[in-house]
């Protein structure tokens, strides 16, 4: 991407960006509680409870909330079942979302049950997707002044650009949003992948995924340019990371890993659907590559 857009390195001037870095997971539904919490799943005992926990007692909430952060959340599923995680946000509770047109619906849930039910020439016309109910969904909830929150990138770059709050093409927006209105210096910053990507193949070297996205800028840091950076990173290191950056620390002060450092970094490897069965692997050279990823022998099943 950088040869491709050299440009970014002037957008992401302030950052450092951690070439050398390894998640944790193949794919989001491990890697996000992880990177929120810091603690391992190996599929003991149910995941719904492992994600409430982590939801409900992260460290990471604690420490936001002792400083008098506020806490918000842009996702339209949370996949905790907690009632109680939705406190930890301040722009998430519970409301009543009502479709703009029950005729509309009704259509859409024919064609849906049409898919499997209908004569076979004629599911042609049930072609279904969720986007289509989606977009049936009030904009703004019943019993709120507040818009539901969706996942549409296009009708969220038309928000940006309408409300003049902006977010590589939507994180540029939002940086320079952040200096137009004067507290870019003051804000500390972490653009992140939950996870890398090798591909869509069959081999089990195309899910591995262990190389994640991570650059950071910390409050009034700046550089004349994108630094880059090859210590030995690892998602576990985050947790102590997060609190440096909010105690004021620079990017190059958030790991106590430096250039030239050379680690064992743990990643559980599953096939994308198949969670229940995960295979251990210690990354012993660099993240990006793949021949330094060696199985333990280890794996958990559930």
């Amino acid at each position: 991407l950088l040869e491709e857009h050299p440009e970014y390195r002037e957008i992401f001037g302030d950052f450092t960006y951690f070439e050398n870095t390894t998640g944790a997971y193949t794919s989001t539904l491990n890697a996000i509680p992880f990177i929120l919490s810091g603690e391992w799943y190996e599929n003991e005992g149910s995941f719904q409870d492992y994600l409430d926990r982590v939801y409900r007692e992260a460290p990471l909430w604690k420490e936001l909330k002792s400083r008098n952060y506020q806490i918000d959340l842009y996702e339209d599923d949370i996949r905790a079942q907690d009632a109680s995680i939705v406190d930890n946000f301040d722009n998430v509770y519970f409301t009543k979302v009502t479709p703009v047109s029950y005729l509309e619906l009704a259509k859409q849930e024919l064609k849906l049950v049409g898919f499997r039910y209908a004569p076979y020439d004629l599911k042609r016309y049930c072609v279904i997707k969720e986007v289509y109910f989606n977009e049936l969904r009030e904009s703004h909830p019943e019993g709120s002044d507040s818009k539901a929150f969706t996942a549409d990138n296009t009708a969220f770059k038309e928000d940006l650009a309408a409300q003049g709050v902006a977010s590589i093409t939507l994180a540029a927006n939002y940086i320079q949003a952040l200096k137009d209105s004067g507290a870019y210096d003051n804000t500390a910053l972490i653009v992140m992948a939950d996870h890398g990507y090798n591909g869509m193949g069959e081999k089990e070297e195309d899910f591995l995924r262990q190389a994640a996205l991570l650059l950071i800028k910390g409050r009034n840091e700046q550089h004349d340019t994108m630094q880059i950076s090859e210590a030995p990173i690892s998602y576990e290191d985050l947790q102590e990371a997060y609190v440096r950056l909010l105690d004021g620390a620079q990017s190059d002060a958030v790991f106590d890993w430096k250039e030239g450092d050379t680690r064992e970094r743990r990643f559980l490897e599953y096939a994308p659907g198949n969670e229940k069965h995960m295979v251990e692997y210690l990354q012993k050279g660099h993240a990006q590559d793949l021949t330094t990823m060696v199985p333990t022998g280890r794996v958990f099943d559930r």
